[in-house]
């Protein structure tokens, strides 16, 4: 795993929110790179102008297109065997609390990355 903080910021959040969002993010990522022979997760984190990008990055599968637009919806999984369908959900609702932003970007066979932006 590589992590990278480019400059010390504070976002003012709940504990338990905070641990909510970046435990269900990582623990995605670690079941993504699970499924393939090269597993790489990245974190990367930087301030600028009164905003957080935290970046979290995995070496999976990628998410399929078709899927992509459901991910954020409570219950919706690509994971049949294993969790709920409510980490997304969750991680997007603490994002909304915080009038923030989550994006993904996920390609098949390369992997997927998402951006959270918090206010400072």
């Amino acid at each position: 795993m590589d992590v990278k903080i480019d400059e010390p910021s504070t976002v003012r959040m709940a504990r338990v929110h905070a641990y909510s969002l970046f435990n269900n993010l990582m623990n995605n990522a670690l079941d993504a790179v699970d499924e393939v022979k090269k597993r790489k997760i990245m974190v990367r984190a930087e301030g600028n102008g009164g905003e957080v990008k935290v970046q979290i990055s995995d070496t999976g599968p990628g998410i399929d297109p078709d899927v992509l637009p459901k991910i954020f919806s409570p219950f919706f999984s690509t994971k049949p065997r294993k969790g709920t369908g409510l980490g997304l959900a969750i991680c997007k609702r603490i994002v909304d609390i915080y009038k923030g932003e989550i994006l993904v970007d996920s390609s098949l066979d390369r992997g997927t990355t998402f951006t959270i932006l918090l206010k400072t």
